[in-house]
Parts: structure tokens; C-alpha cells; sequence
């Protein structure tokens, strides 16, 4: 055949040859690009041709789920299991496999049914949101687990389920309940309704119209509560706010915590305004403070630094560490006061303290009122220990008891008893009533009515007693006075030791008033001379210096060491004169002496008469009368009644001069 090659004319002959394959390799026959149209006729040609001739397919063989049968003619078949499809799971080329019907796939006989896919991506492609329903997760890997009309429009955010639920900040999740934003960045809301977390890490546990505005603020639960402090907590209750950062609220109503790492337990309109100030629980309290601390009761005030209320009603600790336990409208107004409990009472004074009671006042530095009613204690370390009415305005004073007490003296005391004072330094009143220790370091023990007014004076007991004399006492009794220096009654009524040392120990009415004088006992005796003494007796004086009665009555010993020993009317006024008893003697000159009897009169000096009765010296020195109504008429000289002289010597051999011897039947003095 001729090659024509030429567009015209038409048709156009060409040869085999210059026709090409342009396809791709063909395997099985060895066809390749570009070859020539007799080429690939010669190689269909033998292809076919060996095929025909036995030499090509001899049996078909299929993998599962393909089977067949035939051999050179073969049937081919599916086999698979029920509710199979066919694809192919395994990665790469390869042949068909049976692929399982997965969640939202079913068959109903021969019909496949596709079910609702619940979730789906977002707009943005990253989150996840229901594929059915009102719910928008339109943040980046934002994801809404169920509910309706919820929305979680930033990155990362998440809603559980629940409805209108909104979080929209990165990183901000709500559970479920309904009406709840979630607004702060990785804030959370665990349920509830129209709880609100707006800032960073804040975190809402349930309950409604709750409200963390605060970093890292938390409310567990109840209804609104308010929490915009950084790391403020709310455990729950009602209408608590906590505004400072690091403040709790563990419960309760209307509570407020404003101050940093505040604290208020539970209770209702209970409020901590400072930093680290609490208050446990209770009612209308209010620790204002730093670090303050109310612990419960109603109405309480702590705003003091460090100050501290334990509960009551009413009580304000207002200073720097005053503490007040409990009670009912006590106030504690200085630095460290203290007051335990009871009632109405002030501690207004520096490290002032009030155990208990009622209107008690410490007002002092340091002072100290234990409990009673209506006690004082005003000066710097006073004490009251309890009673009623008692003021201790002394420096170191103090008030055991008793009522309508005072002890106005530096370092004063008193027992109790009362209407007692004390008012100057280191006086004492150990109890009784109307009692004054008004001297220095002076000192009554009890009694009534006494009076120790000068320094360093004591009185025991008693009534009416006074000791004014310096270092006087007076023991006990009544209506006795001690007003000498060092003067001394130990008892007995209406003594009178006036004089310095002057002591009387006790009887009725008597006086020593002059120094050193002593008065034993008896009624209306007087020591009236320096060293004169009076025993007993009654009406007994003692006038001279070193004077003596040794007791009787109407007795006078009235000159220098003058002594009576006894009986009555008696009168010793010579010095050194002596009466031992009797009645109406009389020894009037220097050294006289009656021994006894009575109306005896010894008027000469160193005269003396033994005894009997009306006898006289008749002012004749050194004359003696032995007998009875017999007057001496001559000095030196011994009247006698009757002589009757025994075993007188028979001779005058050693004998002294003018002394009496016998010479037979007569008397004979040696010459």
C-alpha cells in the first residue's frame, strides 16, 4: 500500500507504520508507548492465539469474601457475614474486606438505616458541639456535652450540659445547671443556676446567684454569695461576701469577710474587716482588727490589733491584744486587757484584767478584779479578788471581798468586811466593818469601827479601838486608844495607853500615860509616871516614876518607886516607899514601909510599921512599931506592946555592944 501522508485528498490511506499506540504499557500483552499499529496487531494476535490453545488461565482463585469455582470457565461469588458492608480497613492497596456497621448503623432486611450523629464538629472544625439542638461551641476545641441553648464561645471552653449555660472564656467550664456564666479565664461552674465565675481561676461548686469576681475565688455552694477577692472561698450559706484576698466564709448568712485572709466561720451578719481577722460564728459580730478574733456569740466587737472576743453578747475589745472570753456588754479598751466574762464590766487600763461579775471597772496599769459587783480597781497593780462595791485606787492595792470597801494606799490591802479603809502606804484591814488603817504600814485585823492611824500601828479586833500613836496596837476589846509611840492595850474597853511604851493589857477604863507605864488589867486604874505599874484591881493609881499597885483598889502609889502591893485605900507617897496590903495605910516619907494591916501611918523616914492596925510613926526617922495602936515618940526607936524575948544568951561573952543577955532573973545589955 501506497503511504500517503498528504491532508488531501480525503480519505487518506496510511500505512501501518506510521500509526502509533500512544496509551500506556500494556502488562500482559507487552504493548508499549509509541509502538507501531502492526506491533501491537502482531501481539494481540499472539496473546489471543495462546490462549486458545491451553496454554493461558487455568483456574480462578479468590480470598474471602470472594469464592470461585470453574476452572478454566470459573464462577465467581460473594460469601460474607450478616450485617457486613464491604470496603477495605486495611491501610494501603489492597483487596475488598467485610467492614462492621458502627454506632448510629443498622439494617432493617436489606435496607441500610443511618441514625442522628449526636455530636458534631463546630464551625471552626476543632470543637465539639450536639449535632442536634439549640447548643453553640463556636470557640476553638470548645465543646458542649448536651443540654440545649448552651453556648462555649471561646478556645477550650466547655459545657457539660445543662441550658442557657454560657462560657465564655478560654479555658472555662460549666458542668450543667442552668443560667451560669463562666466568663473568667479557666473559671468553672460545677451546677446550679445563675451562678456567675467571672475571673481568673475562679470556681463556682453548685447553689444559685452566686458570684466569684476575684482571681482564683471559689464558692462551694448555697445562693447569693458574693466572692471578688483574690483566692477568697465561700464554703456556702446565703448573702456571704468576702471582698478581701485569701478571706474565707465557711457558711452561714449575710456574713462579710473584706479584710486579707479574713475568716468567718458561719453565723449570720457576722463580718471580719481586717487582715487575718475571724470571726467563728454567732451573730452581728465584727472583727475589724488586724488579725483579730470573735468566736461566736451575739453583737460582739473586736477591733483592737490582736484583739479577741470568745462570745457573749454585746462585748467590745477595742485595743491592741485585749481579750474578752464571754459575758454580756464588757468592753476591753486598753493594750493586752482581759476580761473572762460577766457582766457590764471595763478593763480601760494597759494589761488590765477582769475575771468575772458585774460593773466591775479595772482602770489601773495592770490592775486585777477577779469578780463581784461594782468593784474598782484604779491604780497601777490594784486588786480586787471579788465583793461588791470595793475600789482599790492604791498603787498595789488590794481588795480581798466584802462590800463599800477602799484601799487608796500604795501597797494597801484589805481582807474583805465591810465600809473598811485603807489609805496610806503598806496599810492593812484584814476584815470587819468601818474600820480605818490610815497610817503607814498600819494594820487592823478586824473588828468594827477601829481607826490605826499612824505609822506602823496595829489593832487585832474589836470595836472602837483606836491605835495613833507610832507603833501602837491595840490587841482587842472596845472603845480602846493606844496613842503613845510603841503603847500597847491588849484588850479589855476604854483603856488609854498614851504615853511612849505605855501598855495596859486589858480591864475597863484604865490609863497609862506616861512612857513605860503598865496596866496589868482591873477597872479605872492609872499608870500615870514613867515606869509606873498597876497590876489589877480597880481605881488603883500609880503616880510616881517607877510606881508599883500590885492590885486592891482606891490604891496610891504616887512618888518615885513607891510600891503597894495590894488591899485598899492604901498610899504609898514617899519615894521608895512601900505598902505590902491592908486597908488605909499610909507611908508618906523616903523609905517608909507598912507591911499591912490597916489605918497604919509610917510618916518618919525609913520608918516602918509590920502590921496591926492605928498605929503612927508620928514623923519620927527610922522608928518602928510592931503592935497595934501604938504612935512612936522618938527617932530610931521600936514600939512594941508587948516584948517577949526567947533564948536570950546567959553572958556577955562574944556578944556586941548594946546587945541583951540574961544574968540570972535579970536583963543585962552589953555595954
Amino acid at each position: 500500500m501506497n503511504t500517503i501522508c498528504s491532508a488531501n485528498p480525503c480519505p487518506i490511506i496510511l500505512s501501518s507504520s506510521c500509526v502509533f499506540y500512544e496509551g500506556p504499557n500494556l502488562v500482559c500483552t507487552g504493548i508499549i508507548t509509541n509502538e507501531t499499529l502492526s506491533s501491537v496487531i502482531q501481539k494481540l494476535s499472539t496473546a489471543i492465539c495462546a490462549i486458545s490453545v491451553g496454554s493461558g488461565i487455568l483456574q480462578v482463585t479468590a480470598t474471602s469474601p470472594i469464592t470461585s469455582s470453574g476452572g478454566r470457565s470459573p464462577n465467581i461469588s460473594t460469601s460474607m457475614s450478616t450485617n457486613k458492608l464491604i470496603g477495605r480497613a486495611t491501610t494501603g492497596v489492597g483487596i475488598m474486606e467485610e467492614i462492621s456497621l458502627g454506632t448510629g448503623l443498622s439494617f432493617t432486611g436489606s435496607t441500610l438505616n443511618v441514625y442522628p450523629i449526636p455530636f458534631e464538629y463546630n464551625i471552626n472544625g476543632s470543637g465539639i458541639q450536639p449535632a442536634l439542638g439549640s447548643n453553640i461551641a463556636s470557640g476553638g476545641y470548645s465543646s458542649i456535652g448536651g443540654g440545649y441553648q448552651n453556648t462555649a464561645s471561646c478556645d477550650n471552653s466547655n459545657i457539660g450540659g445543662g441550658r442557657y449555660n454560657t462560657a465564655s472564656c478560654y479555658f472555662a467550664t460549666i458542668s450543667g445547671g442552668d443560667d451560669n456564666i463562666s466568663s473568667g479565664y479557666c473559671s468553672t461552674i460545677g451546677g446550679g443556676s445563675f451562678n456567675i465565675a467571672s475571673n481568673r481561676s475562679s470556681t463556682i461548686g453548685g447553689g444559685y446567684y452566686n458570684v466569684t469576681n476575684g482571681v482564683s475565688s471559689s464558692i462551694g455552694g448555697g445562693c447569693y454569695n458574693t466572692a471578688s477577692g483574690v483566692l477568697s472561698v465561700i464554703s456556702g450559706g446565703s448573702y456571704n461576701t468576702v471582698n478581701g484576698s485569701g478571706s474565707t466564709i465557711s457558711g452561714g448568712s449575710l456574713n462579710t469577710a473584706n479584710g486579707i485572709i479574713s475568716t468567718v466561720g458561719g453565723g449570720i451578719f457576722n463580718s471580719a474587716s481586717n487582715c487575718a481577722s475571724t470571726v467563728g460564728g454567732g451573730e452581728s459580730n465584727t472583727a475589724s482588727g488586724l488579725r483579730s478574733t470573735v468566736g461566736g456569740g451575739y453583737n460582739n466587737t473586736a477591733s483592737g490589733n490582736r484583739a479577741t472576743v470568745g462570745g457573749g453578747i454585746g462585748n467590745n475589745a477595742s485595743q491592741y491584744s485585749a481579750t474578752i472570753s464571754g459575758g454580756f456588754v464588757n468592753t476591753a479598751s486598753n493594750y493586752y486587757t482581759t476580761i473572762g466574762g460577766g457582766e457590764c464590766n471595763t478593763a480601760s487600763a494597759t494589761r488590765s484584767t477582769i475575771g468575772g461579775g458585774q460593773c466591775n471597772t479595772a482602770c489601773g496599769n495592770f490592775s486585777t478584779i477577779s469578780g463581784g459587783q461594782k468593784n474598782n480597781a484604779s491604780n497601777l497593780l490594784a486588786t480586787v479578788s471579788g465583793g461588791d462595791l470595793n475600789t482599790a485606787n492604791g498603787i498595789n492595792s488590794t481588795i480581798s471581798g466584802g462590800k463599800l470597801n477602799i484601799a487608796s494606799g500604795d501597797c494597801s490591802i484589805i481582807g474583805g468586811g465591810f465600809c473598811n479603809f485603807t489609805n496610806n502606804i503598806g496599810s492593812t484591814v484584814g476584815g470587819g466593818s468601818y474600820n480605818c488603817s490610815t497610817g503607814k504600814t498600819s494594820t487592823i485585823g478586824g473588828g468594827e469601827f477601829n481607826n490605826a492611824n499612824a505609822s506602823r500601828t496595829t489593832i487585832g479586833g474589836g470595836n472602837n479601838n483606836t491605835a495613833c500613836g507610832l507603833d501602837s496596837s491595840v490587841l482587842g476589846g472596845r472603845f480602846n486608844t493606844a496613842s503613845g509611840p510603841s503603847s500597847t492595850v491588849g484588850g479589855g474597853k476604854y483603856n488609854n495607853a498614851s504615853a511612849s511604851a505605855s501598855t495596859i493589857a486589858g480591864g475597863c477604863c484604865n490609863i497609862a500615860n506616861s512612857s513605860c507605864s503598865t496596866i496589868g488589867g482591873g477597872i479605872s486604874n492609872s499608870a500615870l509616871n514613867d515606869y509606873a505599874s498597876v497590876v489589877g484591881g480597880h481605881d488603883n493609881s500609880a503616880s510616881g516614876n517607877y510606881s508599883f499597885v500590885g492590885g486592891g483598889y482606891n490604891n496610891i502609889s504616887s512618888n518615885n518607886s513607891s510600891i503597894i502591893g495590894g488591899g485598899r485605900f492604901n498610899q504609898a507617897s514617899g519615894a521608895y516607899t512601900t505598902i505590902g496590903g491592908g486597908s488605909g495605910n499610909l507611908a508618906s516619907l523616903c523609905g517608909s514601909t507598912v507591911a499591912g494591916g490597916y489605918y497604919n501611918c509610917a510618916t518618919g523616914l525609913m520608918s516602918a510599921i509590920l502590921g496591926g492596925e492605928y498605929n503612927n510613926i508620928n514623923g519620927y526617922n527610922c522608928a518602928m512599931i510592931v503592935g497595934s495602936n501604938l504612935t512612936a515618940d522618938r527617932a530610931c526607936t521600936t514600939f512594941v506592946n508587948n516584948l517577949s524575948i526567947k533564948n536570950i544568951p546567959t553572958s556577955s561573952a562574944g556578944l556586941p555592944s548594946g546587945s541583951v543577955w540574961r544574968s540570972g532573973s535579970a536583963v543585962c545589955i552589953v555595954p
